[in-house]
């Protein structure tokens, strides 16, 4: 990667990071779980981790792990097919829908 794409991601963190900073303050999490393509890049999740644990005041008094989603970039896929699966089991004959 070059100087101009490590720049954008690392902005992509700092703003990642802005945004997760009051719900972090407000639930008080141990660890953050972040999906999709932009956080399988290593960069970003340090960016992000770096700048909420120095955001946050959670982050400050006790940490807070910033990790990769286990599912990765199929996360929402996942979620997509679990959609469907609700749909097409809750409109089932004797089934009671929502």
């Amino acid at each position: 990667m070059t100087g101009p794409v490590l720049t954008v991601l690392a902005a992509c963190g700092e703003a990642v990071a802005a945004a997760c900073a009051p719900l972090v303050d407000l639930l008080g999490p141990d660890v953050v779980s972040l999906a999709g393509p932009i956080f399988e890049v290593p960069l970003v999740l340090d960016v992000v981790a770096r700048e909420l644990n120095h955001a946050s005041f959670v982050g400050r008094l006790s940490g807070v792990r910033v990790l990769a989603a286990a599912l990765g970039a199929d996360l929402g896929l996942v979620g997509a097919a679990s959609l469907v699966y609700d749909a097409l089991v809750t409109s089932a004959p004797g089934m009671s829908g929502r």
